[in-house]
């Protein structure tokens, strides 16, 4: 009897050691100015605090039309159509290094190196550290993304498309790596719905944006008064993607621009977006749980929506 009672006491601590711990589910607040926090799920609860427009936040599970959120050591609530619920990341991707490349103690330049370089041609597997560093898997060590091709082996290719960009407008390709980053390696369960402004969120100086020619009204102001111009080519790849999938895979909502662009020929392809106004969405309609990756390199945008093999 001993006996068994410790190797059922050794099993479930094994199990508490290996067992994964859940990563907490988040959500970016899409609220128009300050989202109410509120001690239960009612209009008329107190108000406990606010939540900034953009801000992303924890959410532990729903009550209704509300979400549950940790706030000041209390469990919280917020409304659930004014946060978006950011879908999952895959946790780890596949590459082969493109030249002979450091390899870093920390995500920047200033951190010191780490053993040899990675030579030309090797497999490697990461994750997304802060941009545009790539995390190596069961390391805390870093590589450059610019230096790594991105391989999709074990994915099945439902549809891709690419656009091109001028890399001299240093803004404008500073703008497109920034948004596809956070878009790389999304993933769609069946019946979720990704939102391009709710991934990649507001498009601001504190988040590395800059300045570039954006579409208002019809005419291309070359000088705007806020950062984050050119990320419409992003949206823009990603639904020209969407639409190269199979029948029945998307639900597809976006709007054109208000003037034809240059990267693409067909208009059905655009998909202009702006903080605060319109937005991409794909809703996955299908059975698959879809995978979105984007990438820019050599001067190329390019969207590829996968499933699993």
């Amino acid at each position: 009897m001993k006996k068994k009672l410790a190797m059922i006491l050794t099993v479930v601590l094994v199990f508490m050691v290996i067992a994964p711990t859940a990563l907490a589910a988040q959500g970016r607040v899409m609220a128009a100015s300050k989202l109410n926090v509120r001690s239960s799920p009612s209009t008329s609860s107190a108000i406990l605090g606010k939540y900034n427009n953009d801000d992303v936040i924890t959410l532990d599970g729903t009550s209704g039309d509300w979400f549950k959120t940790p706030y000041s050591n209390k469990t919280a609530y917020v409304y659930q159509s004014l946060v978006y619920k950011l879908p999952e990341t895959v946790s780890s991707m596949a590459g082969t290094v493109t030249t002979s490349l450091n390899v870093r103690s920390g995500p920047g330049t200033s951190y010191s190196k780490v053993g040899n370089p990675l030579s030309k041609n090797k497999q490697i597997s990461f994750s997304k550290g802060p941009y545009p560093w790539y995390k190596l898997d069961g390391k805390d060590q870093f590589v450059h993304s610019s230096y790594v091709k991105q391989d999709l082996n074990g994915f099945t290719v439902e549809g891709t498309f690419s656009t091109s960009f001028d890399e001299g407008k240093v803004g404008r390709s500073n703008n497109l790596s920034r948004a596809s980053w956070q878009i790389n390696g999304t993933i769609l369960a069946p019946g979720e719905a990704f939102s391009f402004n709710g991934v990649v969120g507001k498009r601001t100086f504190g988040k590395g944006y800059m300045v570039a020619p954006v579409i208002i009204q019809g005419k291309l102001i070359d000088e705007p008064d806020g950062p984050g111009g050119g990320v419409c080519q992003v949206s823009t790849t990603l639904k020209g993607a969407a639409r190269r999938c199979s029948a029945g895979m998307f639900e597809i909502k976006s709007q054109k621009h208000s003037i034809e662009v240059g990267y693409v020929k067909n208009r059905e392809d655009e998909a202009t977006v702006s903080w605060g106004g319109p937005d991409l969405t794909l809703k996955n309609i299908s059975k698959k749980t879809l995978y979105l990756f984007v990438t820019v390199s050599s001067g190329k945008v390019t969207a590829t929506i996968c499933s699993k093999k």
